[in-house]
């Protein structure tokens, strides 16, 4: 059978869209050996048999919640498949799906209803289960569902085509079973994870589960009943079936209280704008967290993508270990550097610049810089004998920790009346496991005893046997004509991540007047190289203005004398120095 040609116009262009849906229909009924009256069958049985095994559902719905919980908790992948076996989340869902195919208002009510209970009380289980567990790690297995990707998706399409499939080919429990299982992969893990970030406190873990959650929902039922669309599903007439299961509920329930509120806000539930507006309305519900998970998703996509590119591009050129990740809208990169430390402050500004102009947002980047790979060997090596797969990502925790030390510590014990504003500090590990805190500031060299007395005051807060050494930055002004200005935009580059890294410091910045600027192009295009660079390092210092004939740029301490404009090259102009985020 083929769809026969028509007319032009509307009723014959309607009339052959209708008869090319009877033919869609016909061929996938045939494809599935299933007969047209099934149909019929299968809904009525959704909307009768409703009541039965209530008791059966919550029961195994508690176990497969707290299986998959204990499971997650474990970090155990075969406790939280056995979990899948005993859910029972395919029946509401696929029936919601249903629901909206065939304009079941009490089949979409009432679904809708124990899909709710079903997830408050897995969420509200997962979380109490939480708390009174020992422990409360972050396993491999949670963290896995607190960052959702396209092939979740994916996933849950599969998932969704299993489930309608077997339901409409529901001949033996082994297929209802199957499908149950499939549906439990997709939403109960996910479920219980947003109950444990609830249980720890932690809102990133809920949030992130509860957007893979709301994603794998919505291709399920998306999918779900664009299936039972095609196979014809919205031609069985459901008003007789839906009285008679209206009656059949209590008088006072919750799908009767429920409809009839629907009814005085769409009117009666057998008009087209209810039908219309049911379904429309649980939609929306999804589509907003929806669209921001996708938007979420597609960044975390692309941002991998450039930031694995960028990494790749820069460990051509630097000899580096790296490890990063990209989650929640942020981007944190660890990596362990063989050479000095002036090469590790390179590289460090060069990925954050990189990184921050690929992603959008500011990345964490830390580079640690190291004599040789025996020495990254000696850091790692602690932690791997506490795990054989440790990554030489895990050596970072640590490092983390003793950086959060020292940082307390400098913020008490670096006079900076006498050696001036820090403008960022580094760890080095020798071959003999020593450790060396190298300190960049903005002012003078300070004598070798202020080296032994600094490290001697930050021992007591963190670790025995620092050694300190002190670097000096260039505070002098750097100046280019308007014809010469590569090397001066470097100049700027590398300011702005001093000044990014430090509150006390402030980068100077000058390019010409206005009238010098139009006479050249090349001019204009480093004034717009400028405002880009600027745009990768928020929350740096910067005063700029126009004035002269050249390109000038300088640090110095914040708020301290002289001023930018009285600086060496950095002289009176007519407009008035400008703060960082204003306009050049």
């Amino acid at each position: 059978m083929t769809p026969p040609s028509s007319d032009d116009s509307p009723s014959g262009v309607i009339e052959l869209f209708h008869r090319f849906e009877r033919w869609v229909h016909g061929r996938l009924l045939r494809m599935l050996n299933l007969q047209a009256h099934e149909r019929e069958t299968q809904v009525h049985l959704m909307l009768a048999n409703r009541q039965r095994g209530v008791v059966e559902y919550w029961t195994f719905l508690f176990l497969s919640m707290s299986i998959a919980t204990l499971g997650l908790a474990m970090n155990s992948t075969a406790v939280v498949i056995g979990a899948m076996l005993v859910s029972p989340l395919m029946g509401p869902i696929v029936e919601f799906a249903m629901g909206l195919v065939v304009g079941s208002p009490v089949l979409t009510v009432r679904s809708t209803i124990r899909i709710t209970g079903s997830l408050l009380l897995v969420i509200g289980g997962a979380a109490l289960i939480t708390l009174v567990l020992p422990f409360r790690e972050v396993t491999a297995e949670i963290a896995a569902r607190t960052h959702p990707t396209l092939l979740d998706m994916a996933l849950a399409v599969c998932v969704a085509l299993a489930a309608a499939l077997t339901t409409v080919k529901a001949k033996s429990e082994t297929n209802v079973v199957a499908s149950g299982a499939a549906i439990g992969i997709a939403l109960v893990p996910p479920i219980c994870v947003v109950g444990f970030g609830l249980g720890i406190g932690d809102m990133e873990i809920a949030r992130g589960a509860l957007l893979l959650l709301v994603t794998n929902f919505f291709a399920i039922v998306s999918v779900g009943a664009v299936f039972f669309y095609l196979l014809g599903f919205e031609q069985v007439s459901v008003q007789a079936w839906d009285d008679e299961a209206l009656a059949a509920s209590p008088e006072g329930g919750v799908v009767h209280r429920a409809l009839r509120a629907l009814e005085q806000v769409f009117g009666s539930r057998r008009s087209g704008v209810f039908r219309i507006a049911l379904p429309a309305v649980l939609l929306i519900g999804v589509a907003v967290p929806l669209y921001s998970g996708l938007m979420q998703v597609s960044w975390e996509a692309r941002t991998r993508a450039a930031v694995s590119r960028i990494l790749d591009q820069a460990e051509s050129e630097d000899d580096f270990d790296a490890s990063w990740t990209v989650a929640g809208g942020q981007v944190q990169v660890r990596t362990y550097l063989v050479g000095s430390v002036e090469r590790a402050d390179s590289l460090e500004a060069r990925l954050a610049t990189r990184i921050a102009a690929a992603s959008g947002v500011e990345p964490d980047v830390r580079v640690t810089p190291m004599p040789s790979y025996e020495a990254i060997a000696r850091a790692v090596e602690p932690l791997r004998a506490q795990g054989a797969a440790a990554p030489v990502a895990d050596a970072t925790a640590d490092l983390a920790a003793l950086r959060r030390d020292l940082a307390s510590a400098l913020a008490g014990a670096w006079p900076v009346e006498a050696y001036g504003p820090l403008a960022g500090w580094s760890l080095q590990m020798d071959d003999q496991g020593g450790v060396e805190l190298v300190l960049r500031h903005l002012g003078p060299q300070p004598d070798a005893g202020a080296g032994r007395l600094l490290a001697s005051a930050l021992e007591s807060e963190t670790i025995e046997g620092l050694r300190v050494r002190f670097t000096p930055l260039d505070t002098a002004t750097v100046e280019a004509s308007v014809d010469e200005v590569d090397g001066w935009l470097t100049a700027v580059e590398g300011g702005l991540q001093v000044a990014r890294r430090s509150t006390g410091i402030t980068l100077c910045v000058q390019v010409p007047d206005s009238a010098t600027l139009a006479a050249s192009t090349a001019a204009l295009d480093a004034v717009r190289r400028v405002d880009s660079l600027r745009a990768t390092a928020p929350g740096a210092a910067v005063e700029m203005r126009r004035a002269g004939t050249s390109f000038t740029t300088r640090l110095r301490p914040a708020g301290a004398a002289p001023s930018c404009v009285e600086l060496g090259g950095l002289s009176d102009g007519p407009e008035s120095p400008r703060a960082a985020g204003q306009g050049g």
